[in-house]
């Protein structure tokens, strides 16, 4: 699809120093509102070539810049009691049993990088929400929660936070506490139980 820069919003190009050098800046917001007058779009599809041509006058030649929109998955990492670095995957150990006085806390410490998101609002630091899923030894879904991470500074696209897990027992039978929340009597989830962290790039909020 060809069009002019007034569709963008661009009505003039101005050489700040008046060295010849010009900039053409276009807000992501122009680009969505073009696509949808457009096609009816509300996101910019990862694959989208937006190129500017210009004819110099003065020098007699076309001048022409292409720019592609790329989709960058955004990734998750965690860090564990006893392990040194972040993963994708890792072990949590249950806190020792029995209790004599107070539940002992474990943390689980949450990176994600979501460069993409970042920059929808670059100049301000954003939190993002994703879902904590405790799920038995095969797989299956037990219960749920969610966590909040906040990003390091704006536009870093850096995410992090932690969740607190413990046991608690009451009237004989032990639980499984996430963030405060009772998930699930620890009898279904001891031997071989998971705790899936799982994030959806939509779910942000600003600080």
């Amino acid at each position: 699809m060809t069009s002019n820069l007034n569709s963008l919003g661009i009505t003039r190009l101005t050489s700040a120093n008046g060295n010849g050098t010009f900039f053409i800046l276009v807000p992501r917001t122009s680009i969505g509102a073009f696509l949808n007058n457009l096609f009816g779009l509300n996101y910019i599809p990862s694959g989208t070539q937006l190129t500017f041509k210009i004819y110099d006058e003065f020098a007699a030649q076309n001048l022409s810049v292409t720019y592609t929109f790329q989709t960058i998955a955004p990734s998750i990492t965690i860090e564990t009691p006893t392990s040194k670095t972040f993963s994708s995957t890792e072990i949590a150990y249950l806190p020792p049993l029995p209790y004599s006085v107070l539940p002992e806390k474990h943390y689980i410490v949450i990176n994600v990088n979501d460069q993409l998101k970042a920059q929808t609002i670059p100049s301000s630091t954003l939190q993002a929400e994703l879902y904590v899923i405790v799920e038995n030894s095969t797989g299956g879904y037990v219960n749920s929660t969610t966590a909040t991470l906040s990003e390091t500074s704006p536009g870093t696209g850096l995410f992090t936070g932690k969740v607190t897990y413990y046991v608690n027992e009451s009237k004989g039978k032990f639980y499984l506490f996430i963030n405060n929340v009772n998930m699930t009597n620890l009898e279904k989830v001891v031997n071989g139980g998971l705790i899936v962290f799982e994030y959806n790039s939509s779910r942000l909020e600003l600080l």
